[in-house]
């Protein structure tokens, strides 16, 4: 019998046990066979498989059984190459639904769940996996897609507060400025095999201004503006209920229903300084009078335990968090003369501080330098979730993500950064936009060279962290908030020939290979402004140049539009996650609002 892949109860992680009793041991098997998939991509097939076959005929002793589970032992590209190892090799990973599985998820970027679906046979899985199926390198057509149309209700003459996360679009009913009620649509799920379900959280009991929700931890954050009149500095008071989002009562893993902190009354926050992550609730405000210099304010709570993690002011006005326990902010450029960067990217950690203490701030990551001449510049994130991950609490596991088909991992997780240059040194009144994709991994690696994070932060030029990056100019693209989602990018552009807006979605992974935006753009009537080549310049010049994002589809999700010139068209709100792209039309919420749903 084979090793078992076990779930450890404590902590979720997950192992190998239960290995037979061979005269060689399944770890060191597996570890002959890396070396093999080593020495493989150092000769050519021919070449290693004249010395090979003396060093595999351990092979012959074991079980078609036994080596599946030793291949399962190695990464997806290893896989791969042992099946130029030798035909047995070949033959038992083409046979395998389980090794067949792995290599579909890591064509298309996904990992295996924390919480597989194991009612589901291998067979069904990769079914579901091959709908997905991206397309062949440079063979991408635009094309059309018919989307699934979900109706929900009107929201009145008042405007809403409508967000998406996870397969589920929440509709707040507005009551002047507050939202007193929750309109709730779940989407179909072929990933966590889930029907359509729709139901209303009709009294939340709170003067709502602002909320977020994860489904995969039923988990919705209500948060209330209090005026308190204490004194100029707290005057303002935050408060956070936390509720579960299908019942609307107090989250259960919540032992402290409201988590509280003051700021000053005029305090604000952008559209990413608010954010669930796993255990984690932050948000980073700051002050928007003119007579107020002080810095922003990120405070991070455990809402699994009610205590405030850090209160650290920064110089941003968004974050991003690349795991648990760290966090970046970006640093716009505000000096204007000399070749300095057009910005960095402070990291921060949250590893060992006192609760409500600073956060550490262990590295900077400089962006490239504005060779081309001086600029200001404007850096924030576009909000982005973590890989999925277990809630353990004194050491035990007290809730795992829903079962699924797939998930992103670590891997595939990406960081969105807009970036606009102004004042622009010989371009007056000209600015231009752009988005830099960075691989968490490639920040992870330069965390994992500290060997002492308690030492003041280290410096790192771009072409020392960048590895991975990808650049995009976006002066005819626009975005919406949730328009990236682990390694997918969604981006909308008006198609001046079909009077219509049409996605380009985007695979943020180097190792695809396929066409850049520039394919689709060749044909346009107006090239870039003096304004857009220099912002491109600073980053496709930068070292050894950073490549164009691939797009692996594109088609229209609206017609018979009429552009403006001088004061645009209003695109569709779009967003994406790993199973869909939707969109609705904000000038429809007043009368027969529709979401379509498009299959990708």
């Amino acid at each position: 019998m084979g090793p078992e892949l076990v779930t450890n109860a404590k902590t979720g992680s997950r192992n190998y046990t239960r290995f037979p009793r061979l005269c060689v041991s399944y770890y060191s098997l597996a570890a002959k066979i890396a070396i093999g998939c080593l020495d493989q991509r150092r000769r050519s097939a021919l070449l290693y498989a004249r010395v090979l076959p003396h060093k595999m005929t351990f092979l012959d002793i074991l079980p078609t059984e036994s080596i599946i589970h030793i291949l399962l032992l190695l990464p997806p590209t290893d896989i791969i190459t042992c099946k130029v190892v030798c035909h047995r090799l070949f033959e038992i990973i083409r046979e395998s639904p389980e090794l067949q599985y792995l290599l579909q998820l890591d064509i298309l970027g996904y990992a295996p769940p924390l919480n597989p679906l194991n009612d589901l046979s291998f067979g069904d899985k990769i079914r579901v996996l091959q709908r997905k199926h991206p397309a062949r390198p440079n063979q991408m057509q635009l094309q059309d897609m018919s989307p699934h149309a979900v109706k929900f209700e009107s929201v009145g003459p008042l405007s809403a507060n409508i967000r998406y996360s996870g397969g589920v679009l929440a509709v707040g009913k507005p009551s002047i400025d507050v939202t007193r009620q929750l309109q709730l649509y779940q989407l179909a799920s072929n990933n966590k095999r889930t029907d359509f379900s729709s139901f209303v959280l009709h009294d939340l009991g709170v003067e709502t201004h602002d909320f977020r929700f994860d489904p995969d931890l039923d988990l919705l954050v209500l948060l209330e503006r209090v005026n308190t009149l204490v004194d100029d500095d707290t005057d303002l008071e935050m408060r956070f209920h936390l509720r579960s989002l299908s019942t609307g009562r107090l989250h259960p893993l919540a032992p402290i229903p409201v988590l509280t902190s003051t700021f000053k009354f005029t305090t604000t926050y952008n559209e990413g300084g608010f954010q669930i992550c796993g255990k984690h609730i932050s948000v980073l405000c700051y002050t928007n009078s003119r007579l107020d210099n002080s810095s922003p304010k990120m405070c991070v709570w455990d809402w699994t335990t009610g205590e405030l993690i850090t209160s650290t002011e920064v110089p941003g006005k968004e974050f991003a968090f690349i795991s648990e326990n760290a966090f970046v902010v970006p640093a716009s450029r505000y000096k204007w003369a000399g070749s300095d960067t057009i910005g960095s990217l402070l990291v921060y950690t949250i590893t060992d501080t006192h609760p409500g203490n600073r956060a550490r701030h262990i590295a900077s990551l400089r962006l490239p330098a504005t060779s081309a001449g001086p600029c200001h510049s404007q850096c924030h994130f576009i909000a982005t979730c973590l890989p999925p991950s277990p809630i353990v609490l004194d050491g035990h596991l007290v809730m795992m993500p829903p079962k699924r088909v797939y998930e992103i991992g670590p891997s595939s997780h990406y960081l969105c950064l807009h970036i606009r240059a102004f004042n622009i040194e010989n371009l007056h009144g000209q600015m231009a936009n752009g988005m830099l994709f960075i691989p968490a991994s490639s920040i992870h690696h330069i965390l994992n060279s500290i060997t002492n994070k308690h030492l003041p932060p280290k410096h790192y030029t771009w072409e020392g962290w960048a590895s991975g990056t990808s650049w995009i100019n976006t002066r005819i693209l626009r975005r919406s908030p949730n328009c990236i989602f682990g390694h997918r990018a969604a981006l909308l552009s008006f198609d001046h020939k079909e009077r219509g807006w049409r996605v380009f979605l985007y695979d943020l992974r180097a190792s695809v290979r396929g066409l850049k935006m520039e394919e689709f753009l060749k044909n346009e009537d107006e090239g870039p402004f003096f304004s857009d080549k220099y912002l491109n310049r600073i980053f496709s010049d930068a070292g050894a140049g950073i490549p164009g994002p691939t797009v692996v589809n594109s088609f229209l999700v609206s017609e018979g539009e009429e552009w403006d010139t001088h004061t645009d068209s209003i695109p569709p709100v779009l967003a994406v996650d790993d199973e869909r792209i939707i969109t609705y039309d904000e000038r429809q919420l007043r009368g027969l609002p529709e979401l379509h749903v498009y299959e990708i």
